[in-house]
């Protein structure tokens, strides 16, 4: 049986037997562009719909600077590190969360943030 076959017969049975995926999260409707953040040298909140129902957010950083991503006490030695990045090769942290804080160890950074309005 050549590969085309099997490959035609998986499929088959595949579809007979009315699998479906299922996604990890129910979708987002849509993603919305929030403001820049700029993160200082304490911890800087990222709520970026404000009231809305957040799901999900991603952070990125176009600066020569690492930004640091985490809870209202982040540091530069506990954070999740955004790399720097350039305006021609940023660098992006997604996560599922309502809001989160950001930090760098000098001066401020600006973060582009986008994120998912929960159904």
């Amino acid at each position: 049986m050549s590969r085309l076959s099997v490959f035609l017969l998986c499929l088959l049975v595949a579809v007979v037997a009315g699998g479906s995926a299922v996604a990890f999260n129910t979708p987002m409707p849509a993603l919305a562009s929030g403001a820049v953040v700029a993160c200082g040298t304490s911890p800087t909140i990222v709520n970026p719909g404000g009231t809305l129902a957040v799901r999900s957010v991603c952070i990125q950083n176009e600066n020569a600077v690492a930004i640091y991503v985490g809870g209202p006490d982040v540091t530069t030695t506990t954070g999740q590190i955004i790399p720097a990045g350039s305006l021609t090769d940023p660098k992006t942290f997604c996560f599922d969360a309502h809001h989160a804080w950001c930090t760098v160890a000098a001066a401020t950074a600006n973060a582009r943030v986008t994120y998912g309005i929960g159904q």
